[in-house]
């Protein structure tokens, strides 16, 4: 019974409400070594979903058998969670500002529901439902009672509500056309489109290469033009991770730091820094990044962050010099000396600031063993930390071992400091969930 008060204080303090935790289900901690061989199981959190109390036809309009709903056809499938949310926080928000409900579908690695994969030796299930990954509005549950807008419902209940005769279907590629790469003119002529007809199932299907939100959206400085309007949005002033993420923490503290118990929602936890070392097909990711000569994501763009990126000019006839390469090479993939010496120059800088000397740290990497245990070595050489630790260290369930970059996504955003990389989705959702936190730019850092 402790262990349970216990874990739902922590689900408070992470994000997470009450009376979400106590109606998700969670499974039991055991050793993720134990179960590196086995395939999680998501049941559970299917069956959840199938019985939100807004899949009810009796339900008021604008939820219930005469609701307003959208469904996205041509959503995200077969890349990265990071890039996926970014996209998924957006369309939510359209549907949002439409008075419409969101049709959401699991987060799909792979269009075969069962398995597990293998990615640069990261093991990766096929499908996780959405309701593992996040709570709050965006995972399905209550809006802040003050807000009467219709809360997002599965995609089964969108095609048992909407069948093919009562749902309207738009052409994504018709209304993509004029619309460059400001999200926020995108946002308006969807908002516009979805708000004014009066079809109650209405379905945006393209080709499946067209999207109302993609890459260029989201590595566009443009991006911010959305910010206020998200941070207003009760999807993002209420959100949290599901409760499958946050029972991650109870068995993971002392592993962590024993500050996070002390600390609360708002705040970040002290003495707390989180690096992002983004390893496997960066090393060859970064090189097509140079010669795009692309910057940072957009949410790591914001004109207060204090590490801007300003890439040397090409050579005279556009070929990329060994001073351009390089300069991408330490902001994208930077080597062991660099990464020692930037993580050192980020904590003096932060003493400096504040006063406050950081003296635990969590790794965040898909790097390999042998090399993630050369860079702590020469970090505890270089500078005196009480500890080092990184999700290899964690103890998770089989299905938490499948959101495990979701449980650092949750770690990262509450550090006091977090170092990332600018041209990570990962890293770029980090800084957008600490903003949301009205933690400090400054506590923001790049390699």
């Amino acid at each position: 019974m402790a262990l349970r008060l216990w874990s739902l204080d922590v689900s408070r303090r992470l994000g997470g409400s009450q009376n979400e935790y106590e109606r998700l289900p969670t499974t039991a901690s055991r050793r993720a070594s134990a179960l590196a061989a086995l395939e999680p199981s998501y049941e559970e959190f299917y069956k959840y979903e199938q019985y939100l109390p807004q899949h009810d036809e009796s339900l008021p309009f604008p939820e219930g058998k005469d609701g307003r709903y959208v469904w996205v056809s041509t959503q995200h499938w077969g890349l990265g969670w990071n890039n996926v949310f970014q996209a998924y926080c957006l369309l939510t928000q359209m549907a949002f500002m439409s008075n419409r409900a969101f049709a959401f579908k699991p987060y799909v690695w792979r269009l075969e529901k069962e398995g597990v994969v293998d990615y640069y030796g990261e093991k990766r299930a096929n499908q996780i439902p959405l309701s593992a990954i996040l709570g709050g509005p965006l995972g399905g549950g209550s809006l802040p009672h003050r807000y009467h807008g219709p809360r997002s419902v599965s995609v089964e209940w969108f095609h048992h509500v909407c069948p093919p005769n009562r749902t309207t279907v738009f052409d994504v590629l018709v209304l993509n056309e004029g619309l460059g790469d400001d999200a926020s003119k995108v946002m308006e002529k969807y908002v516009d489109v979805l708000k004014n007809s009066p079809a109650n199932c209405i379905e945006l299907r393209s080709d499946g290469l067209s999207h109302p939100f993609d890459w260029m959206h989201f590595g566009s400085p443009k991006l911010l033009n959305l910010w206020e309007t998200l941070r207003e949005s009760p999807f993002f002033t209420d959100f949290s991770w599901s409760p499958l993420v946050i029972s991650a923490f109870p068995t993971n503290l002392a592993k962590l730091s024993h500050n996070f118990l002390d600390t609360s929602l708002s705040a970040s936890v002290p003495k707390f820094m989180t690096v992002h070392l983004r390893r496997g097909d960066y090393a060859e990711h970064c090189h097509g990044l140079a010669e795009w000569s692309s910057r940072y994501m957009g949410w790591n763009l914001f004109p207060s962050l204090p590490d801007q990126f300003n890439p040397p000019p090409k050579g005279s006839n556009g070929e990329i010099t060994s001073e351009y390469n390089a300069s991408y090479s330490r902001h994208c993939y930077p080597n062991t000396y660099q990464i020692i010496r930037r993580i050192h120059e980020v904590r003096r800088e932060w003493k400096a600031e504040t006063g406050e000397w950081l003296t635990h740290l969590y790794i965040m990497t898909n790097g390999e063993e042998s090399w993630l245990r050369d860079v702590i070595q020469r970090l505890h050489s270089y500078g005196k930390w009480e500890r080092i630790s990184t999700g290899r260290d964690l103890t998770l369930t089989a299905e938490q071992t499948y959101v495990s970059q979701i449980i650092d996504m949750a770690i990262g955003e509450r550090a006091s400091v977090f170092l990332g990389n600018g041209f990570s989705s990962f890293t770029a959702n980090i800084v957008f969930l600490r903003s949301l936190r009205n933690l400090s730019m400054r506590s923001n850092r790049f390699w």
